[in-house]
């Protein structure tokens, strides 16, 4: 990734843009350091644009700081094509010189959100991580799952360099059923879908799905407070986890399977035989789920590369912030040791108003 571009005052905003949140640090080079002048996080769906959601968050920065942005760095939840993006789960299009035109940035860089993120991963530490299976990496290829509104999948290989990162649209594949019940899930899906994908199942969204469909397997009517819900994947977890919801339960068991079966087949596919790393809301909701036989079982069903596939560690990453801390990594270029990040002194006159300077920190 090349070497530490920092000098004294100089101002990058780095942001990772997900199909439901938004987060952004603005940083400020200071000495040896990377300075942390604002960090916030903002619902994308409340917004019509990206370039909407950029006004709002500016407006929060004093007048100094939103004129003398040299780079942006913002990780993008969408195929990247040049400087141009389409978000695959908000109606929006971008492209990173008309943004850097519009605020008067030094220059835009769009990236892919699991490139930015997988970034991040080499850096985590046991309090980032928990273990879903336990064994022995076998290279030095390894395979990051995010799954939350969306499914991304990526790879990474770490060199002297830093990280060698390796997007995907992998999570835009066909669904592949291998049991009487996922032939009818897919039959499901096509009632509804023109291309059943992986995405369909094994996402927020996807987990709503599938409690419908483990209602019409069961022959019971889907539960209103689950289906109506703002948040229904979060709702049928905590409906799974009161243990008084069945089809919740089983919901959860039956994506856990399929997770199972989509990760061990995106492992043989890149040999990422040194790890898998399952980050993303809803992988981190599921996590009870993921330490029982079912994942594991679909995991290592390989037929002759079970032996393998027994021994490659898998784990769920913890942190909410890794996204956020692979952009910062790209932005400030520590590609794999981290970035050291401290507050900023307050300097109320850089602020617009008493309560700005308050949270410039």
């Amino acid at each position: 990734m090349g070497q530490n571009r920092r000098r004294p005052g100089m101002r990058l905003l780095v942001g990772d843009i997900g199909g439901t949140n938004a987060r952004f640090r603005l940083l400020e080079g200071e000495g040896q350091q990377w300075c942390l002048r604002h960090q916030s996080s903002w619902p994308s769906t409340r917004f019509e644009s990206l370039e909407a959601l950029i006004e709002e968050l500016t407006a929060c920065f004093s007048s100094l700081e939103r004129v003398t942005i040299d780079e942006a760095w913002l990780a993008v939840a969408g195929p990247v094509h040049g400087s141009r993006v389409t978000f695959t789960n908000l109606p929006w299009r971008a492209d990173a010189h008309a943004l850097a035109a519009r605020f008067g940035w030094g220059r835009a860089f769009l990236v892919n959100d699991l490139q930015a993120l997988a970034h991040a991963v080499p850096a985590l530490g046991p309090r980032d991580l928990a273990p879903v299976q336990q064994g022995q990496c076998g290279n030095d290829t390894h395979l990051v799952i995010a799954v939350g509104t969306g499914l991304g999948v990526a790879t990474y290989r770490v060199s002297d360099q830093g990280a060698d990162v390796f997007a995907s649209e992998g999570g835009h594949t066909d669904f592949i059923p291998t049991t009487p019940t996922h032939f009818r899930l897919l039959e499901y899906l096509r009632e509804h879908y023109s291309h059943a994908s992986q995405e369909r199942v094994l996402s927020g969204a996807g987990l709503a799905d599938l409690y419908r469909f483990v209602c019409r397997e069961h022959v019971c009517a889907p539960d209103p407070a689950i289906t109506e819900a703002t948040d229904p994947a979060a709702t049928v977890n905590q409906q799974a986890a009161s243990g008084h919801a069945p089809m919740a339960l089983d919901t959860m068991e039956l994506f856990a399977e399929l997770l199972g079966r989509f990760a061990g087949n995106a492992a043989l596919f890149s040999a990422a035989f040194g790890g898998v790393y399952l980050a993303g809301g809803v992988a981190t909701r599921l996590h009870p789920y993921l330490t029982g036989t079912r994942f594991r079982q679909t995991f290592q069903d390989k037929g002759r590369m079970k032996p393998i596939m027994n021994q490659v560690p898998v784990w769920t990453i913890t942190s909410t912030d890794v996204g956020l801390n692979g952009i910062t990594a790209l932005g400030t270029r520590y590609a794999v040791t981290g970035t050291p990040i401290a507050p900023c002194p307050v300097d109320s006159s850089t602020a617009s108003s008493p309560e700005e300077a308050s949270w410039i920190r």
